[in-house]
């Protein structure tokens, strides 16, 4: 079903255009899905298999555009993660040409100072760089206004994109927008 899906997507034709969306220069990517996990596989290895089979077969469809995989980019801990989705062993696949992971340093069950978003930001650029040999993309980012703590949204917006853009990262997708006006 989910190959039918791709193939819809790849062959369907922009109203406005006139382009099938495969010959589309104003398409940069396509991703197989947002967040996308396996939880009943804690080694990451269906989710693995499963980014390898679909973004091979996009190819096949659409060999001018580049795929990805939406990844959060959560990172396993001896080898496992509840959600089946570790950053690495997912994305490393070779059918999969650039890494992504979305990064909200402070939510309900999450609670990153600065320091430590940094921190994981430059780890992600260095695993995809090194580890993988793969550009990545800080695909979503923020902070929602109701968790402004010592830093406000600003801060933490610029707080985040700075360090990626100095450890070498190669693509910010901002989620949320703010201005210094509005603080």
């Amino acid at each position: 079903d989910f190959k039918g899906l791709i193939k819809h997507w790849a062959q369907r034709v922009n109203s406005v255009s006139g382009i099938a969306y495969k010959d589309d220069p104003a398409v940069f990517a396509w991703e197989l899905a947002n967040e996308p996990r396996d939880e009943a596989d804690t080694s990451s290895k269906e989710l693995a298999g499963w980014a390898q089979e679909m973004a091979s077969y996009w190819k096949t469809l659409d060999p001018k555009h580049m795929v990805s995989t939406g990844l959060e980019g959560a990172r396993a801990h001896d080898g496992t993660h509840y959600s089946g989705s570790d950053f690495q062993a997912v994305q490393a696949v070779p059918a999969i040409d650039f890494a992504c992971f979305h990064l909200y340093p402070v939510k309900d069950n999450l609670r990153y100072s600065l320091r430590a978003a940094k921190h994981a930001i430059r780890d992600y650029v260095h695993t995809a760089h090194d580890g993988m040999k793969k550009p990545v993309v800080m695909e979503e980012y923020g902070i929602e206004k109701k968790y402004d703590t010592e830093l406000d949204r600003y801060e933490w917006i610029s707080g985040l994109m700075q360090p990626f853009v100095d450890a070498g990262g190669d693509g910010l997708n901002q989620w949320m927008l703010v201005d210094q006006i509005g603080r």
